[in-house]
């Protein structure tokens, strides 16, 4: 019975204790629960800081406009050779620039001049009714001798 009466008095006092605390915990300066709010308070800030710097910095870049291509290198007329099966004559001196005409594989036309790379020539190559095309011309795929 001794036995018995004193498991039923630590069990009331283990209850008493435990209703009369609070089950709020509090955070108190210095504490950890303290220093994690505010460690992720400032990380919290920092961020969304640096995502608004990185938002006014950021500046939309244009598409380049192909520009009018550079003058012809050389004045004289030397015929060449189209290799390609089908090669496109262009307004300039890049694939940027518009289609004019597409000639095929075995066609003669005349280089006017070239890019200082050498990597594009100007040409003239005529057409029926006494017309002339002029444009430019990948050299890479031209037999120049």
């Amino acid at each position: 019975m001794k036995r018995f009466s004193f498991t039923i008095l630590l069990v009331t006092l283990l209850a008493l204790t435990a209703c009369g605390r609070s089950t709020n915990i509090e955070p108190t300066p210095g504490s950890d629960v303290e220093n994690l709010i505010q460690t992720a308070a400032a990380l919290t800030l920092q961020a969304s800081t640096q995502a608004a710097e990185a938002q006014a910095t950021e500046v939309p870049t244009e598409t380049p406009i192909p520009t009018m291509p550079p003058t012809p290198t050389r004045d004289t007329s030397a015929p060449v050779t189209v290799l390609s099966p089908l090669m496109n004559l262009r307004t300039g001196p890049g694939t940027l620039f518009d289609i004019v005409a597409t000639f095929s594989e075995g066609t003669i036309v005349y280089a006017t001049g070239m890019t200082p790379a050498g990597d594009w020539l100007y040409i003239s190559a005529p057409v029926a009714a006494g017309d002339t095309w002029t444009g430019w011309l990948a050299a890479a795929y031209l037999d120049t001798t």
